[in-house]
């Protein structure tokens, strides 16, 4: 799989300038609010025609000014979920979502849409009768039944409470998962996009900025020239849920130590989470720290320091890599440099989910008082 785009395009004085490809099965656009997102799905999607370029989806032309090809909107082959949703108001659920199904290809199957976006029951209803998540699941579901080999999402989130958010996005991510559907999603909340995936294209002024993985310093760069934070992505395990202290225990990988977090009751465990870590909730030390609130220590050590705008990273090896933000100041006090050994410290507040935070009636919560200090012992015994 593989999306290619080079497009140049003016509009009412906007220039657009995009020019990036990708193998991801998710690829993020992000950019601030008049940064041309919309308008370069609009022109993947063949709404608007771009004055010059190429659009290859699997090495197939879409579109191409050289040699003329344009392939019509119908035939295309994407489907596309607009902010607004666009549903039929005549129409109830079922019927929403058959509009414009691929009848010759059944690679994708209504009951098989209906589970993974848990739309039981509502098939008769009227779509007006939804709720906004639930009127955002059945536009996606109708995508979906489309068959495309590329899904394309403008700001699928935008207008939900908190709760219909983080469901939305965990079953979107889902069927994505399920369905194997390449797909870009445009959004200005760069969390949305990586609780979906860690590749991002940058879009700034209708330019393409970086195109890559969040973990690239050339792409953090870039995100940190739009965005105020840019948090670490951390992709970890569940070990244990410790509801006595409303915690979750989490695995960074063999050797490591574990972390704690937030309670997440909903997530069995062994299950993986992508959980973000903002640089400036993380303190350097030189030492394990005795007598702190911050439940998180982690021993590594520093493999380079970066300047990014006006900010100083180091960037830290624990079994993961994390950017901390540190001063000036205190990069002089404590004598910090390549190859030297620190300890990252973080409260365990500081690790955010995405995930929805309502029960799961099938997850089992245990009180693992006893299971977690083994772990920890197990795991820092082998560590050292």
């Amino acid at each position: 799989m593989g999306v290619v785009v080079n497009l140049k395009h003016n509009l009412n004085g906007f220039k657009l300038r995009a020019s990036f490809s990708t193998h991801a099965c998710v690829t993020g656009v992000f950019g601030p609010s008049g940064s041309g997102k919309t308008t370069l799905l609009n022109s993947l999607a063949g709404l608007v025609k771009p004055a010059h370029g190429e659009f290859f989806v699997n090495s197939e032309v879409l579109y191409n000014t050289t040699t003329g090809v344009d392939v019509p909107v119908h035939q295309r082959r994407l489907g596309v979920v607009f902010q607004e949703g666009r549903l039929f108001p005549h129409l109830n659920v079922r019927k929403n979502l058959l509009f414009g199904a691929d009848k010759r290809r059944r690679s994708v199957q209504l009951d098989d849409v209906v589970d993974l976006l848990q739309l039981q029951g509502m098939l008769d209803r009227r779509v007006y009768t939804l709720s906004g998540g639930q009127q955002r699941r059945v536009a996606l579901g109708r995508a979906l039944l489309a068959a495309p080999r590329l899904l394309l999402l403008d700001e699928p989130f935008t207008g939900l409470d908190c709760h219909s958010k983080a469901l939305t996005l965990k079953l979107l991510r889902d069927a994505i998962a399920a369905l194997e559907i390449q797909t870009l999603i445009v959004s200005h909340d760069l969390r949305h996009i990586l609780a979906l995936t860690d590749e991002v294209m940058v879009l700034q002024n209708g330019q393409t900025q970086a195109c890559g993985s969040i973990h690239d310093l050339e792409v953090y760069q870039a995100l940190q020239d739009v965005t105020d934070q840019v948090p670490n992505l951390l992709t970890l395990r569940t070990l244990f849920h410790c509801p006595d202290e409303q915690t979750t225990l989490y695995s960074a990988g063999e050797g490591t130590k574990p972390l704690k977090g937030p309670l997440q009751a909903n997530c069995p465990r062994g299950q993986e989470m992508r959980l973000l870590l903002n640089p400036n909730d993380i303190a350097l030390a030189w030492a394990p720290v005795e007598y702190i609130s911050m439940q998180n220590q982690l021993p590594g050590h520093i493999e380079q320091i970066v300047q990014i705008g006006h900010r100083w990273y180091c960037v830290v090896q624990v079994g993961v890599r994390l950017l901390a933000e540190i001063t000036l100041t205190a990069l002089k006090q404590l004598e910090l440099q390549p190859g030297r050994s620190v300890w990252c410290l973080f409260k365990a507040g500081a690790l955010e989910s995405m995930e929805p935070t309502a029960p799961n009636p099938e997850c089992q919560i245990e009180n693992t008082k006893g299971l977690v200090e083994h772990e920890a012992t197990r795991v820092t015994a082998r560590s050292v």
